[in-house]
């Protein structure tokens, strides 16, 4: 029995992040013409880009929001009702696949970003809290894409120096892989525009940004 709790628990995790943020903040604007603006878009990363250039800060906010509350409220029922660190740590790996590859909507595929924060902000809030400052510093400085690689790529090693529990070490571990299989995504495309190989891979990984771009 506690097998398929546990089960339902992690698939429930990965349905919860397949809801979209932006696509939330869209409908409760009554702005569902952006969405199908979003659908068009060839890669997600433009649609992401098209709803906060015609959306605005206010509405992009909202969507950041809503995508780091379900990474957090599921984690922290879960919490709650006693669920071992195994199970947590399940959970939140299976909230940021769903964010990053979900079920629909996916040109509104997040990398993974905002709801691993909300998740690690139950498990490991002292590495989620000191990565989020680094990041919100980069965004601050516009050097947004090497302050959350950093950010984020500090969580497996500050939570093993703070010795919290191996699956959180591990969930942090497999987080930092999907944001970076994220970035990655795309690639291809790269190549084909005469960008570098090694070139490309630097510029996705470590700014966030197409091969082409710098």
């Amino acid at each position: 029995m506690e097998f398929v709790l546990g089960l339902v628990a992690v698939v429930g995790a990965y349905l919860v992040g397949s809801i979209q943020g932006p696509w939330v903040a869209a409908v409760l604007t009554g702005r569902q013409a952006l969405l199908a603006d979003a659908r068009r878009a060839l890669h997600s990363a433009d649609a992401h880009y098209l709803l906060q250039q015609r959306a605005g800060r206010t509405f992009s906010v909202t969507a950041g929001v809503l995508d780091v509350l379900k990474g957090f409220l599921p984690l922290l029922l879960a919490a709650l009702a006693g669920a071992r660190p195994s199970l947590l740590a399940l959970m939140a790996v299976a909230v940021t696949a769903g964010h990053s590859w979900p079920l629909w909507w996916r040109r509104l595929a997040g990398r993974g970003l905002a709801a691993s924060a909300g998740a690690f902000l139950v498990i490991i809030p002292r590495e989620m809290l000191l990565g989020g400052a680094v990041s919100l510093a980069g965004t601050l400085l516009r050097a947004s894409g090497p302050a959350t690689t950093v950010g984020f790529g500090s969580l497996p090693i500050t939570s093993l120096v703070l010795r919290e529990p191996a699956p959180y070490v591990l969930a942090a571990l497999a987080v930092v892989g999907i944001i970076a299989a994220r970035r990655l995504e795309g690639i291809r495309e790269d190549l084909e525009e005469g960008a570098g190989f090694l070139h490309s891979v630097w510029c996705r990984l470590v700014h966030d940004v197409r091969g082409t771009e710098r």
